[in-house]
């Protein structure tokens, strides 16, 4: 049996798939900046019962399923504030499960809530395990016909630095990073990216949309320099800047 999918609609809107609540502002704001018919589906969204996972705990939450009722609210405030509609599917983020989500699964949560999509944006899988199993989504998803785009996951993908092929001060290290989590997807197109940079006004309303995310932006602030090669975090100013794509050629 065909795995459930969205259908392929020209006039349907354009989906950025991310991860947990907040992934999409921050890897993909030049597309909600620009772009009038997107809608944004965070994945794992889904609202757990039982003790706080590791990052909640670490962050000082001690009831996850109210907060991510609030993780929720000030999603889609702060999406609806850029003219974008929040989707929510109800898979847990790993930190409120054990096994991984197979990528049919999230495709068939997808197709349920969003029937039809002109071109779907997956994130490359770069760090994070939740990412990776979104990234094979996006992958199934090319499989059964769907377009789509690969977007670089930030901060995760500065983590060794921009790679070569986007910075003239890029590292061989995030070459390697890149290219062990999306080189099979974007073959011998990975030095070859769509990279974009986000005008002054929009890296300010980037900003400002990222501090919206307001039980995660200090916590992410506070944590990121410990994991990134030049110890700034997410809301550096000649960071954030820049987002990264690679529209793929039909399966």
């Amino acid at each position: 049996m065909a795995a459930a999918s969205p259908r392929t609609d020209p006039s349907a809107p354009a989906v950025i798939l991310s991860p947990h609540l907040d992934d999409a502002v921050w890897s993909c704001f030049s597309l909600l900046a620009r772009e009038d018919d997107v809608l944004v589906a965070t994945v794992f969204a889904g609202i757990p019962d039982g003790e706080p996972g590791w990052w909640d705990a670490q962050c000082g939450i001690t009831d996850s399923a109210a907060h991510v009722r609030d993780r929720r609210a000030e999603d889609a405030g702060v999406l609806g504030s850029l003219g974008h509609e929040a989707v929510h599917l109800d898979l847990l983020d790993g930190q409120y499960r054990e096994p991984p989500v197979p990528a049919k699964v999230i495709v068939a949560a997808l197709a349920e809530r969003v029937p039809a999509v002109r071109r779907v944006y997956a994130p490359g899988g770069i760090g994070h395990p939740d990412h990776a199993l979104v990234r094979d989504a996006g992958a199934l998803l090319r499989e059964l016909g769907v377009p789509v785009t690969v977007y670089a996951d930030y901060c995760y993908s500065t983590r060794e630095g921009w790679p070569t092929f986007v910075s003239p001060e890029g590292r061989p290290e995030a070459d390697e990073q890149w290219r062990a989590s999306i080189g099979h997807l974007v073959g011998d197109r990975l030095a070859d990216p769509r990279v974009v940079r986000l005008a002054d006004e929009e890296s300010d309303r980037k900003l400002e949309a990222m501090r919206g995310y307001v039980t995660q932006f200090e916590s992410i602030e506070a944590e990121e320099p410990k994991w990134q090669f030049d110890g700034r975090g997410s809301a550096d100013p000649q960071k954030r800047v820049v987002e990264v794509f690679y529209d793929l050629a039909a399966a």
